[in-house]
């Protein structure tokens, strides 16, 4: 489910940034999606690109493990909020289990013109030169 939010499909997902295994969100952006959509929305919640650290401090995004076992991501701004939430699954719990373990903090990926999203791919993705994305850091909703 999506609120105010461009279709994405989520990956639950760690990748190796700053030295360290991070649990990561990627939503993965198929190319349907208006361009201006998608960059007024990267805007609005403060992501930055691949080149740039994402500070967790600065954001106002927020993650949960709701008590149906779904996993809840709100965008927070003055304007609007915005949400993506993923099924219980099992690879829900786990990841939320290791984002937890790490502290909570995690990373919301936003990855343009992916159409068939799988894990392998998203991290192609994110070796250098090998595409763009823009990300953002996230606290756990406690």
């Amino acid at each position: 489910m999506t609120e105010n939010i461009p279709a994405a499909i989520g990956l639950p997902i760690a990748l190796d940034l700053s030295g360290g295994l991070t649990p990561v969100l990627a939503l993965a952006i198929p190319s349907t999606v208006q361009r201006s959509e998608l960059d007024e929305f990267i805007a609005r919640h403060g992501f930055v690109p691949r080149q740039q650290t994402a500070q967790a401090h600065a954001s106002r995004t927020r993650w949960a493990l709701e008590p149906d076992g779904r996993l809840t991501v709100t965008f927070n701004t003055e304007e609007r909020r915005a949400r993506f939430q993923m099924p219980n699954e099992p690879e829900i719990q786990a990841w939320a289990a290791f984002a937890i373990a790490r502290g909570g903090t995690v990373g919301i990926m936003i990855l343009p013109e992916m159409d068939a999203p799988t894990a392998a791919a998203v991290a192609l993705r994110t070796r250098m030169g090998s595409g763009e994305y823009w990300l953002l850091s996230a606290g756990l909703d406690i």
